[in-house]
């Protein structure tokens, strides 16, 4: 899940003096890099893969547990039932878009773009304000473009797109998009994740319907995510999904060094793509709508110097900017998590909390 990532930089840059982290995990060991690294970075590692979310709750409860983060929502293996038993005095949601009220949760993390001020009344949760929506360091990426293609059979002529997220978040209206981009740019190809094979076949026909050439587009097996990240390389535009923003396919793109392309949308879900380039300071990348996002996506596409001033800005931008900055991001959440437990202390209410 995409909070693994962010719960990995907590891990890593927490304070060990004030903070002990306890993971309760709902899942079994996969036996990855990524569930090592959990394991080896928390203070404790409890394993509630087999126990039913009653159980579960009485666990975490005996454990004295002062404040419990969902990092799952409502997505596949979660177990929210587990936080309307309350088994913490204080429990903090990192999904990217409301509980809902009855869920148990006191607060949501999010930042004033992707959570602006008229948009609390639609949280059942108050708002921890953090200084960017997500926690990640810059990616120690040893790829080089030119390799990466070769050994994916892509050219090294070819103008390269590509969107990584779930195909949940590929709408319809948005695809048709992606296939125009494509008939303008007949150098073109889109790069996408095979997350099954009816996935693929059902995409394929739609393109036909848009008269686009089969091998201008490229599936591409998943992979374990250091692999994942630095094949990421050979991409020179990555294009966001629209209903929801790819959160942690974005920000591997943007450390990855190629541009993200987006729409600010009206929900946190759909605004992420757009916070995480507004914290670069590259506002010139955000659409207003599908128009100025398929205009933008070829242009760049037709324009060298036009994308390499992109490149040039991005790659200024990775390494001043505060998005990358985990242990500004630690530091924020955990003064955001003192103030949590001293409300709590003193019998008040959960109220919005920033500590930008």
């Amino acid at each position: 899940h995409t909070n693994n990532s962010l719960f990995r930089g907590i891990c890593d840059f927490r304070n060990r003096q004030k903070f002990q982290v306890v993971c309760f995990a709902l899942t079994a060991s996969d036996g990855s890099a990524e569930w090592k690294h959990v394991q080896e970075s928390v203070d404790l590692l409890v394993d509630l893969s087999r126990v039913n979310c009653v159980d579960a709750a009485d666990t975490i409860n005996g454990h004295d547990i002062h404040i419990l983060v969902d990092l799952d929502g409502y997505c596949q293996g979660a177990c929210p039932e587990i936080f309307t038993l309350r088994p913490a005095p204080i429990q903090i949601t990192m999904n990217c878009g409301t509980m809902g009220s009855g869920s148990g949760i006191d607060y949501i993390i999010g930042d004033e773009f992707t959570i602006p001020e008229h948009h609390r009344s639609h949280f059942s949760e108050k708002i921890i304000y953090v200084p960017n929506i997500l926690c990640n360091g810059v990616a120690d990426l040893d790829a080089d473009s030119s390799r990466m293609r070769k050994q994916y059979c892509i050219s090294d002529d070819a103008f390269v797109y590509a969107s990584f997220s779930q195909p949940y978040k590929i709408d319809p209206e948005l695809f048709a998009v992606w296939m125009e981009i494509l008939v303008r740019q007949p150098n073109s190809l889109l790069v996408l994740l095979r997350f099954s094979a009816a996935m693929e076949e059902n995409l394929r026909k739609e393109a036909i319907k848009h008269q686009v050439a089969n091998d201008q587009i490229v599936f591409l097996n998943l992979v374990p995510r250091q692999e994942h990240q630095a094949r990421c390389c050979m991409v020179d535009v990555f294009l966001d999904t629209r209903v929801c923003s790819g959160i942690a396919t974005g920000c591997d793109a943007l450390q990855s060094g190629a541009p993200l392309i987006t729409i600010a949308g009206d929900r946190m879900c759909n605004r992420i793509g757009a916070s995480m380039l507004r914290s670069l300071g590259i506002e010139e990348l955000i659409a207003s709508n599908l128009t100025e996002y398929k205009e933008l996506a070829i242009s760049l596409g037709e324009d060298e110097e036009k994308f390499l001033d992109i490149i040039h800005l991005l790659d200024d931008a990775r390494n001043s900017s505060t998005l990358f900055d985990c242990q500004l991001w630690v530091n924020a959440f955990e003064a955001a998590l003192e103030s949590s437990i001293e409300l709590n202390r003193q019998g008040l209410d959960p109220k919005h909390i920033s500590c930008l």
